[in-house]
């Protein structure tokens, strides 16, 4: 996530494009977490989808829905691996 956003490092972001011919115009953001099973598949649950034009950011709302203080960084959140704010 963006450096800035908050404490999403259990996040990953996925771009949408509607017309092939231009740049992706929504973002989506999943939170990943561990298998249901032992040796099953991760899961993704889609948080938010948004408009990567306009009003709104996706990345506070995702935050807000977590009940995530955007500049808070939580424990145990690496499931990526413990990335740098910047990234």
């Amino acid at each position: 996530m963006e450096s800035g956003k908050g404490d999403l490092r259990d996040c990953v972001t996925a771009y949408v494009q509607s017309d092939p011919q231009k740049k992706a115009d929504h973002r989506l953001v999943f939170r990943e977490s561990g298998p249901a099973t032992p040796g099953g598949q991760p899961r993704r649950e889609l948080l938010a989808i948004k408009p990567r034009q306009g009003s709104g950011n996706i990345y506070e709302h995702t935050c807000a829905r977590l009940n995530r203080h955007p500049n808070d960084r939580q424990p145990g959140l690496n499931r990526f691996g413990d990335r740098p704010a910047s990234s």
